[in-house]
């Protein structure tokens, strides 16, 4: 572990959008030397998490366990996102009722929390965005969906895969041009190093 000491230093504004702001971080470290790092901060954030995340599995008829993932646009970088279920915590919500609104919103589900993290940054070099991440077993399917506006403008859709093939699945749409989130990746990544190692 780190003993390093979190540095002093002061925050500036550079420039404020609706959702975003960007900002710059002067401080000096153990050493003296001077830096500035420019940083994104979210404008809505109500706590200390911004945002939830959802891992929804299910029994498929085939009795495999599944997992649902989004698909939609994303304009930073001009692809097609494969994504689970997040959003923004609503005002006087908790963070678990969030995971289970978007849920409900983007997936047409409803289900019950088994699993979840503590609050946990996913680009901390880039933005100062908490989330927490909630896996939910899927309990009712087919629900209709309340997509936002920017959701529905950027085309997102709902899509299921085996859990014991979601590696191949991402690969196979990363071949087709999309963009797999890091996260939906990393869940890919923590299945397969558990069969190799037998975990």
């Amino acid at each position: 572990m780190s003993s390093m000491k979190v540095p002093m230093g002061v925050h500036e504004d550079i420039a404020t959008r609706k959702w975003l702001k960007l900002r710059a971080f002067k401080y000096a470290d153990q050493n003296g030397k001077e830096f500035e790092w420019e940083y994104i901060e979210r404008t809505t954030r109500r706590g200390e998490v911004d945002a939830a995340e959802v891992l929804p599995i299910f029994v498929g008829e085939d009795g495999e366990r599944h997992i649902l993932l989004v698909s939609q646009f994303r304009p930073p970088v001009g692809k097609i996102s494969i994504e689970f279920p997040a959003g923004l915590i609503d005002e006087g919500e908790s963070v678990e009722e969030a995971a289970a609104r978007e849920l409900q919103e983007e997936a047409g589900c409803t289900g019950v929390c088994i699993l979840s993290t503590p609050p946990v940054s996913l680009e901390a070099s880039v933005i100062n965005e908490i989330v927490q991440i909630y896996a939910f077993e899927v309990t009712e399917k087919g629900l209709s969906r309340e997509l936002d506006e920017a959701e529905a403008a950027h085309g997102l859709n709902v899509f299921s895969c085996r859990l014991s093939t979601l590696k191949e699945t991402l690969d196979e749409c990363t071949r087709k041009g999309m963009l797999v989130d890091g996260l939906v990746y990393s869940v890919a990544l923590g299945i397969e190093l558990s069969r190799r190692y037998k975990l």
